[in-house]
């Protein structure tokens, strides 16, 4: 009997170009109603996702040869987001809305890599099984993965200069900047087994207020898997 793949799984988004009116060159993790406002910037590389996790992967040839089949799977792990705003907002809780605003822009510089920005970190669980197709070999594989992600922590941190003072803001509280506790949304891996391309929709508000901005995200990146047990038959 074949025991299934444990596989640790890595995985590394950039935002997509959209915004509220899909406009060519803007680079956002956000789309929606309010993407403009929300609007994540690339400059020190401060807006990405990562993630790491593990999933067991059971493949199934669809002939003798292996040359193509179908496989499913399933992993658990957690999500890094950093999304640093283009607009260096000052983001508050009224109650359990997020009011956003845009902070002095004086006090930020405007360099790839300035010591000012305005970033918001959120870490969430998430749960995804897959199920896909694989062909040539496993040199081409195409997967479709459901994800619930659930968010278990936030921090949103400031840094600017203040009369040629270096002046930081960090707030590392419970203050979830009401943060959706769980997300439903879909990723669609083209690749190989193993390695590829990764894009990821979700479809659930990103903040649950409907008093809150009205924003969704969206990425694109890519993923690799390191296998630690199991069968690795590629033949």
């Amino acid at each position: 009997m074949k025991f299934p793949n444990i596989l640790l799984a890595f995985l590394f988004s950039l935002g997509l170009v959209f915004s509220s009116q899909a406009q060519i060159g803007q680079y956002n993790f956000f789309i929606g109603e309010d993407a403009e406002l929300m609007q994540t910037t690339l400059k020190g590389l401060g807006s990405i996702n990562s993630t790491g996790y593990m999933d067991a992967q059971l493949v199934r040839p669809l002939n003798a040869e292996k040359a193509s089949g179908l496989f499913v799977g399933g992993g658990v792990g957690l999500y890094y987001k950093k999304f640093r705003f283009k607009n260096n907002l000052v983001l508050e809780n009224i109650g359990d809305v997020l009011t956003p605003r845009m902070d002095d822009p004086s006090l930020y510089s405007d360099g790839f890599f300035s010591y000012s920005k305005s970033k918001l970190v959120v870490f969430t669980a998430t749960l995804q099984p897959e199920i896909g197709f694989y062909a040539a070999k496993k040199k081409f594989a195409i997967g479709v993965a459901p994800r619930i992600d659930f968010a278990i922590g936030a921090k949103h941190k400031r840094k600017f200069k203040l009369n040629d003072e270096k002046t930081k803001f960090k707030d590392t509280g419970v203050n979830m900047y009401d943060v959706n506790p769980v997300q439903i949304g879909l990723n669609v891996r083209i690749g190989t087994l193993k390695n590829g391309l990764e894009a990821a929709y979700m479809f659930s508000p990103f903040f649950a207020s409907a008093s809150s901005p009205q924003v969704q995200t969206v990425s694109l990146g890519f993923y690799t898997r390191i296998v630690v047990g199991g069968d690795d038959d590629d033949d």
